[in-house]
């Protein structure tokens, strides 16, 4: 069944609709897809026209954590390790942790500071 995709949200809309269903965005230059509507989970209380969610993407491994966490435990390098995550890696997930790790140091510096 062909359906249209939605550019800025991701959302799957019916082949005819001319707006987006989630963002009311225009639909003119949206993708258009064959798509099996029996795969799609809907959970209560959503649209027919739910966004896909991916299942089984690119998850950090046990292996990668664990080393982080590793790197983490190392004074200076951990600090490097951070900053790396926070600011180089294509991982969203890496991305938040290594922005979380240096909020916390940040605050934790400051509060040393003061006391």
């Amino acid at each position: 069944m062909d359906k249209k995709i939605c550019r800025d949200c991701g959302e799957i809309n019916e082949s005819s609709s001319m707006f987006c269903a989630s963002c009311q965005s225009s639909l003119g230059n949206a993708h258009i897809r064959k798509i099996d509507t029996s795969d799609i989970n809907i959970g209560s209380g959503h649209s027919r026209n739910s966004t896909v969610h991916r299942t089984g993407t690119n998850a950090v491994s046990i292996w990668v954590w664990i080393g982080i966490l590793f790197l983490m435990e190392i004074p200076l390098i951990g600090l490097i390790t951070a900053m790396v995550l926070a600011f180089l890696v294509d991982d969203e997930t890496l991305n938040n942790f290594g922005r979380a790790v240096l909020i916390v140091s940040l605050i934790a510096f400051v509060i040393l500071l003061f006391t």
